[in-house]
């Protein structure tokens, strides 16, 4: 069967990218029956194809309007305007590129020019227009709003690159984060995809707890709980390699230590920490700094003897510390210790030692062994905490620093190692291995028991990690073996670019690493896959690294503006669409679509994300039921959908063969 070329009119005037067309006869039909084809009529948003010699020229209508050619001349006695057969119909498209050998292009080599015939595109230039590619591998992920025809998905463009689902609340944006790996995992790759990639999923709401989500077997999940708020803790913990913890700017953004003497304070202090992880070296260091306080006498301030002795008390008890008690400072600065038979003897001396006569009286041993043994035991967040506390005895000790400066920190460190101590357990680097290998296919870690600390630095710790560690797999074969697939589902929690009282590193700190991984990740195999309400809330820079976007409605002028900034490749007329999307409908536009597709994307029914609205008069009258006796409430009927559709099977042969009797809407 040939094409069916219904000519609707001619190009009337061309003006840059906006051509009008003048249409022979008012056509306002939705559908049209043309030489045996189903052919969509020439609305809002359709498709028209203008004519010049062999070429197809493919427009998108962007406005329409009437004018009336034979009645100009209003009067109250005889008005015939816009009456039949005496108005005109005009068409403005936009030029999106043309047909050449039957494949489509995005090209600026061909413009319209006054004269031509334009006609309602064929649904074989439809096909053209919406092909992935001869032979390519797809999969479908809804229905066409406009043709009703399958969307489908390229595996290769869409996927190997970074994704962006944006919507408000309601609007489905979760459902079709879950239905794209759904889908995908049900393709015929679904081995391989075991095999060769590792998904990891950030879930700050807790939507992805239901069994087999995204269609992973359940043996091939791993999940983490990050529960801050119960007292006992997680039962797993998120393995963490030291080297992502003990970094001063990480610690500085966890401690939201101030630039002035804060973060100076941890920077110096974590220089010196290297040098005394060990046990043996740790102790010196501290009896070194009580012999210091000791022989220096009315040198250091007034409290500085009371604070190192309040520290080793905490960690080590006071029982080492009873004859230290006997210590007395003079007002020449010299300090003195009684002995058995009551003598004072002095400990000043001249090479700003204590000999070992005086460090028997002062019980030098018993505490030298109560800490280094406490130390031992500590893990490394512990030890951290030990260490700033005697590091910050020795900064104030002098009068370098002022102790206030340092006080409302300390109480941060605090609570928040706490926090991390109850959800990660730090590693050595060494002992890490192979962590790619032993990742399952997915992990999905869920922050909704998690404090607000915690949900901003874990989960940078954790993009870090998998990132370094998709660079090393690369690094060491040389070639893309494997991919890594970050999922940040509610992104706005972490790449948010508007300031808040948070602290100007954790900001930049915190940007500079997921921009760096949306920069360079794709060249190491490691995608990233962004969903949020708020875009405008997103790092400009990060969301003008994404190379495909899912649109779902929204309204707020500011997400609109920062998407239209953004993506290339959705023109005004589609953006303005935007905020009347219904719910599960949404714009597909990047580099993996010639043109952006609306689209209604399948609902999955086998399995989703617990994200749906709750359905109140359901639960409301399922409390009437409980009340009555059981005769009676089962003769209550629940009025409405249940919520499921009609199956919908996808039509693209490719896919068929491999779609293995899953559900999906």
């Amino acid at each position: 069967m040939g094409e069916a070329n219904y000519v609707i009119g001619v190009v009337i005037s061309v003006d840059g990218d906006q051509t009008l067309i003048g249409t022979y006869d008012l056509i306002n039909d939705d559908e049209i029956i043309h030489n045996g084809q189903i052919l969509y009529g020439p609305r809002l948003g359709a498709y028209v194809t203008v004519r010049q010699n062999d070429v197809k020229l493919i427009a998108k209508i962007t406005s329409e309007k009437v004018i009336d050619q034979q009645n100009t001349i209003r009067s109250n006695e005889f008005d015939n305007r816009y009456s039949k057969n005496s108005i005109n119909r005009l068409i403005s498209v936009k030029m999106l590129g043309a047909i050449e050998d039957n494949q489509f292009i995005v090209t600026s080599s061909y413009a319209p020019m006054v004269g031509n015939e334009a006609y309602i595109t064929t649904q074989v230039e439809l096909s053209a227009i919406y092909a992935t590619g001869r032979n390519t591998d797809s999969i479908p992920i809804g229905t066409a709003l406009l043709e009703r025809s399958t969307v489908l998905i390229p595996i290769n463009a869409f996927f190997a690159g970074h994704i962006g689902i944006f919507g408000n609340t309601g609007s489905g944006k979760s459902n079709t984060l879950h239905a794209l790996y759904y889908k995908l995992l049900h393709s015929k790759y679904r081995e391989g995809i075991l095999k060769k990639s590792r998904f990891t999923v950030i879930d700050f709401n807790g939507e992805y707890r239901s069994e087999g989500i995204f269609g992973f077997p359940e043996d091939h999940i791993e999940r983490y709980n990050v529960d801050t708020r119960s007292q006992k803790g997680m039962a797993k913990k998120v393995k963490v390699s030291e080297d992502y913890i003990i970094n001063p700017d990480v610690l500085i953004m966890l401690f939201e230590a101030k630039p002035g003497v804060q973060a100076p304070f941890i920077r110096r202090s974590l220089n010196v920490f290297e040098e005394v992880k060990k046990p043996e070296p740790f102790m010196k260091l501290c009896m070194g700094l009580l012999q210091k306080i000791i022989l220096t006498g009315n040198a250091t301030n007034d409290d500085a003897l009371g604070d190192w002795v309040e520290v080793t008390e905490d960690y080590c008890g006071p029982d080492c510390l009873s004859q230290l008690r006997e210590l007395r400072h003079h007002a020449n600065g010299n300090a003195t210790i009684q002995d058995s038979s009551g003598s004072s003897i002095w400990l000043n001396s001249q090479d700003q030692t204590i000999d070992d006569k005086g460090k028997k009286l002062l019980g030098w041993e018993g505490i030298s062994s109560a800490i280094q043994n406490t130390y031992k035991d500590l893990n490394i967040l512990n030890k951290l905490h030990m260490f700033f506390r005697y590091q910050r005895v020795y900064s104030t000790a002098w009068n370098g620093t002022d102790p206030q400066y340092l006080g409302p920190m300390f109480s941060r460190i605090k609570t928040r190692l706490e926090s991390l101590n109850k959800v990660v357990d730090i590693v050595p680097a060494a002992q890490m291995g192979n962590a790619y290998q032993s990742r399952k296919s997915l992990t999905i870690y869920s922050f909704v028991h998690a404090n607000q600390e915690i949900k901003r630095i874990l989960p940078m710790l954790i993009a870090n990690m998998i990132y370094d560690e998709q660079k090393k797999e690369q690094s060491d074969t040389g070639s893309i073996t494997r991919t890594s697939h970050l999922i940040i589902d509610e992104a706005h929690n972490i790449l948010s670019d508007i300031q808040r009282d948070d602290g100007d590193n954790w900001q930049n700190h915190r940007l500079d690493s997921f921009e760096e991984i949306i920069k360079e990740g794709r060249k190491f195999g490691f995608y990233l896959t962004i969903a949020s309400q708020r875009p405008a809330d997103i790092s400009s820079t990060i969301l003008s690294q994404i190379h495909n976007y899912i649109i779902h409605r929204l309204v707020n002028d500011r997400d609109l503006r920062s998407l239209e900034n953004t993506m290339p490749t959705l023109d005004h007329s589609s953006l303005m669409t935007i905020p009347s999307l219904g719910k599960g409908q949404a714009v597909l536009t990047g580099t993996a679509f010639p043109v952006p597709r609306f689209t209604q994307v399948d609902r999955i029914i086998k399995v989703a994300p617990t994200s749906d609205d709750a359905e109140l008069t359901r639960l409301w009258e399922s409390h009437e039921n409980e009340a009555k006796p059981d005769s009676e409430a089962s003769t209550i009927m629940v009025s409405g959908s249940d919520g499921a559709n009609p199956v919908q099977d996808a039509s693209d042969t490719r896919f068929q063969e491999s779609k293995q009797n899953d559900e999906w809407v």
